[in-house]
């Protein structure tokens, strides 16, 4: 789990972050070399107020990085890098952990969050699936918990498209549109749900009006199974 390689497997250039960030990057990188480290897991806050998330760093995520450079994308409006590089920087060494952990794909059980039972759980509340062993872990951790239940947001069609036939019933997934303003239509194979993020100007034009109830504990929508559903958000 040492730095560099991990590094140049996801094509970062950490040179680009500032002196502070770039330092608790590093941290994230020791802490998880530590053998007594776990997966760690937060209870989140605002719209997600109750939910027990699983959040990996995006400032690491060569997917991320790649995305913020095409025009209209989400990605270059990432709520998460935004906070990471502001108000929620003592996350980034937590966050950093989680990535290198949960993208090994041979992480001991013994890693893995205890998750309470009954608890509603999202995957990379902040962050995005770094790599095939990432998902595999999520897998797992649902698995391990069969009494509580879990939700994926993902961009990465690619990787949900390899493991659609792994995915158990207390997972469900949701699809991320990649651009604002251009709803998905078609469900990536796996996916239960897919989430638009439009603009006001799109909503004048369209008509068509933001469903999501910006209170995800007492909705719950993302967290069915096999509905088909399609959610639509604002451009926060």
């Amino acid at each position: 789990m040492a730095r560099i390689p991990f590094k140049n497997q996801n094509g970062v250039d950490f040179t680009s972050f500032s002196s502070e960030i770039r330092e608790k990057i590093d941290a994230g990188f020791r802490r998880a070399a530590d053998e007594k480290t776990k997966v760690a897991t937060s209870k989140m806050t605002g719209k997600l107020a109750d939910i027990v998330g699983i959040s990996t760093n995006p400032l690491i995520n060569g997917h991320c990085e790649k995305m913020q450079s095409k025009s209209g994308a989400i990605c270059q409006k990432c709520y998460s890098i935004r906070l990471l590089l502001t108000a929620r920087k003592n996350a980034i060494t937590a966050w950093t952990s989680n990535t290198v952990l949960l993208s090994d794909e041979n992480l001991s059980p013994s890693k893995l969050p205890t998750i309470p039972s009954g608890s509603m759980v999202r995957f990379n509340p902040h962050g995005e699936l770094q790599n095939d062993a990432m998902m595999s872990n999520f897998i797992k951790i649902a698995d391990l918990n069969p009494n509580s239940k879990f939700v994926l947001f993902t961009k990465r069609y690619d990787i949900l498209r390899r493991f659609k036939d792994q995915i158990p019933s207390n997972l469900a997934v949701v699809a991320s549109a990649y651009y604002i303003d251009k709803p998905m239509e078609a469900f990536p194979d796996g996916a239960d749900t897919i989430f638009n993020v439009v603009t006001d100007e799109y909503v004048e034009s369209t008509g068509i009006r933001p469903n999501c109830a910006l209170k995800c504990n007492s909705c719950l929508k993302c967290w069915q199974k096999g509905k088909k559903q399609v959610i639509v958000e604002h451009l926060k």
